[in-house]
């Protein structure tokens, strides 16, 4: 689980996706797929009132996503329904894979 308070992108959801790893040292990718949730339209809003770069807007704000629970991707469809059984709003939202170097955060998507 990786709370996104922050930002979506780093230094919150590699922080905290990596500190939740059991891999020593944790070397992993986060694959978030902008396109996969619909952002609020108040960051829309305040990108262009406050004239904010779209990489600032994304290392910042959590963009609608405020928290991130990493399961098996064979095991996804069943987490995001019992999720929303239970008054959640859950959908897969990426994936993540191992990396060859440091932990980062890749977006993709079209808002990427």
């Amino acid at each position: 689980m990786a709370s996104t308070e922050t930002g979506t992108r780093e230094p919150s959801l590699r922080r905290r996706t990596v500190s939740a790893s059991t891999v020593d040292p944790p070397v992993i990718t986060p694959y978030p797929d902008t396109a996969s949730w619909r952002q609020p339209a108040i960051f829309g809003w305040l990108q262009q009132r406050g004239n904010v770069p779209d990489a600032d807007m994304w290392r910042t704000f959590n963009r609608g996503v405020g928290m991130v629970v990493c399961v098996d991707a064979a095991r996804a469809e069943a987490a995001c329904a019992l999720l929303n059984e239970n008054g959640e709003h859950a959908w897969p939202i990426g994936e993540i894979h191992s990396a060859a170097g440091p932990a980062q955060v890749e977006l993709v998507g079209t808002a990427a």
